[in-house]
């Protein structure tokens, strides 16, 4: 997608899909005073944490991001104070693997009930301020979090949150999936028909150091057409996301009136009589 885009305009920097959504993040903490973006595991990294810090600097509205991070991800304690002296003052201390702190930490472990998809759970949860990413040393708050037999690392920017009011937020993540559930299935958000012959065949799996097919592409007129095509799909997602959101600002408007609308014994004979079933 890079370089598709990169063909129009070549000169300017390509940004990753993760920093753009960083940048739309800013966009939109604007518009409500603040905000909190709420990513799935894989996002923390080091050109998002990069971005938010730059837009940090001198943005109006705060934005803070809540994600998870890989089993194995890795921090650093903060480096010990020293008196003045010759040489550099460390940026890090100690690498530490969070991992391992379920066990040999397990003590330090305290156990609160917080509200996850809708029920009430007993969770576990160490909270540790660290310094993450090999150069860059951003303070991240850091919520180890035993479930019954499900281990989990929570990780936010804001500093000032709460442990619990951390594992409640990524709950909500679950509700992401319902929207994509709901656009595939109900709204057919990703039924869209576009496609190209100048579209080179895709590769699922490429192999280390292997270009994309659509690198290859050098022919102008076949650029022009992919990039019609990229634009067509993503405009056609991007109606199905505001059609998306309107049914949900109609469905909370107008929530108390919908028995009334659509009352289930009506609905109940209708299918009824469309089985074939005789109804009274």
């Amino acid at each position: 997608m890079k370089s598709i885009f990169g063909w129009e305009h070549p000169a300017e920097r390509q940004d990753s899909h993760v920093v753009q959504m960083i940048d739309q993040g800013f966009v939109a903490a604007q518009a409500f005073g603040k905000a909190i973006l709420l990513l799935d595991r894989y996002f923390l990294s080091i050109p998002a944490l990069e971005r938010w810090k730059e837009k940090s600097a001198s943005a109006v509205a705060p934005l803070h991001i809540v994600t998870k991070a890989k089993a194995n991800v890795v921090a650093y304690e903060h480096p010990p104070t020293r008196e003045k002296g010759r040489g550099r003052p460390p940026k890090k201390g100690p690498m530490v693997k969070l991992k391992e702190l379920f066990q040999t930490r397990a003590s330090e472990f305290q156990t609160a009930t917080v509200t996850m998809y809708g029920k009430e759970e007993t969770v576990q949860y160490l909270c540790l301020d660290l310094l993450w990413g090999q150069g860059l040393y951003q303070e991240l708050r850091f919520v180890l979090v035993r479930w019954g037999d499900r281990l989990s690392i929570l990780v936010t920017t804001d500093l000032t949150l709460a442990a619990t009011d951390i594992i409640e937020l990524y709950g909500y993540r679950f509700k992401i999936e319902c929207m994509f559930r709901e656009m595939k299935q109900a709204i057919g958000g990703f039924s869209y028909h576009f496609w190209s012959k100048s579209m080179p065949k895709l590769k699922r799996y490429l192999k280390k150091g292997e270009s994309h097919p659509v690198e290859h592409v050098t022919d102008e007129k076949e650029r022009t057409r992919i990039r019609q095509t990229v634009k067509a799909i993503e405009g056609y997602v991007m109606c199905s996301c505001i059609a998306t959101g309107l049914l949900q600002l109609i469905a909370v408007r107008y929530s108390s009136r919908v028995p009334g609308l659509f009352p289930m014994s009506w609905r109940a004979s209708r299918f009824r009589g469309q089985k074939g079933i005789a109804t009274r």
